[in-house]
């Protein structure tokens, strides 16, 4: 876990409410949109490479500590490494699925709300449950289901998507489990945007129960 400075006051020194990042791409791209500078213009106040700079925030390489500090320093952030335990992870679900007889894909969805259940407990593992890329599951349908949970997650986090969403293809026609005509139209109508938009019905309450309910 990384932990930075979560913003700037109107002086331009750090205020010291922190926040929890996981995606160092990320990181340091956002420092430095907040900071107002350019890539070239961080890479020469760090005096790294500005084609380095351009490959840590596309994720293509992991920056040393020491190289990351001065990509904060340059942003006016200070970095703090702090030692967390390990959380709940979208990534441990791939095979959270199987095969019904007749070959359709049967995600396994008391896991899949058992891992909900858990960030709804503890909304600050939000994020950094959702980071980390899944193995390919063997289905399209539990890869973009991962996926599109995952969309979900981030941006009711206020996170954009990990980039390794955009590697999972929608699917090329609708998926939900088989079901009455009528019940289908009532789990497309409450089926999550960012499921929708990769073929899945699949409605809120199969997966996302009631936080009232979560003990």
């Amino acid at each position: 876990m990384i932990e930075v400075p979560s913003g700037l006051d109107p002086t331009g020194c750090c205020i010291y409410a922190y926040s929890i990042v996981s995606d160092v791409g990320t990181l340091v791209r956002e420092s430095r949109e907040l900071a107002g500078l350019s890539v070239r213009a961080l890479a020469e106040h760090a005096d790294v490479a500005a084609s380095t700079v351009s490959r840590i925030e596309a994720g293509k390489v992991s920056p040393t500590i020491e190289t990351l500090q001065s990509l904060m320093h340059a942003c006016g952030r200070e970095l703090e490494l702090t030692a967390a335990s390990a959380g709940p992870s979208l990534a441990m679900l791939s095979d959270a699925w199987t095969n019904a007889r007749n070959g359709e894909t049967r995600p396994d969805f008391t896991r899949l709300r058992s891992f909900l259940d858990s960030l709804a407990l503890d909304p600050d593992l939000r994020w950094p449950s959702v980071v980390d890329a899944p193995e390919p599951s063997g289905s399209d349908v539990m890869d973009n289901l991962l996926a599109g949970i995952a969309e979900t997650i981030s941006l009711a986090a206020g996170h954009r998507p990990p980039r390794w969403t955009k590697e999972i293809e929608p699917l090329s026609s609708p998926w939900s489990m088989r079901s009455t005509p009528r019940k289908m139209a009532a789990r497309q109508a409450q089926t999550p945007r960012c499921l929708a938009e990769r073929g899945l019905v699949v409605d809120a309450s199969s997966l996302w129960r009631d936080p009232v309910t979560v003990v």
